[in-house]
C-alpha cells in the first residue's frame, strides 16, 4: 500500500467522523430546543381521574440481586476453584489415583 492510499484512507476516516459528530450535536440541539419549547407546559389529569402508582423499584420481582449474588459467585470459583477443562482438583486427584506399573528388576 503506497503514502496515497494510506493517506485517503485516514482522510476518508476523519471525514466519517466529522460527519457523525455533526449529525450528534445537531441531534442534540433539536432535542434541547423541543425540551425548552414543551417544558414550560404543566399536564394535569383532569378532574375524578383515578392515579396508579408505580412501584420504585422497577421490573424483576427481586430476581436481579439473586441473579448478581449467583454471577459473583461463580466469578469467585472459577477463579479460586478452577474448572475441569484446565486440570483442577478433580484433575490432580484422578492422576493420584490411577493406578502405577509394575515396576520391572533388572
Amino acid at each position: 500500500m503506497n503514502n496515497q492510499t494510506r493517506f485517503r484512507a485516514i482522510m476518508l476516516s476523519v471525514l466519517a467522523v466529522a460527519v457523525a459528530v455533526g449529525i450528534a450535536v445537531t441531534a442534540y440541539n433539536f432535542g434541547v430546543q423541543h425540551a425548552a419549547l414543551e417544558g414550560g407546559k404543566v399536564l394535569s389529569a383532569p378532574p375524578g381521574t383515578q392515579y396508579v402508582y408505580v412501584r420504585p423499584w422497577g421490573f424483576g420481582f427481586g430476581f436481579f440481586p439473586l441473579l448478581l449474588i449467583l454471577f459473583w459467585f461463580l466469578v469467585v470459583r472459577q477463579l479460586f476453584w478452577r474448572g475441569g477443562y484446565r486440570g483442577g482438583w478433580h484433575h490432580c486427584q484422578h492422576v493420584h489415583d490411577a493406578p502405577q506399573p509394575p515396576e520391572q528388576k533388572v
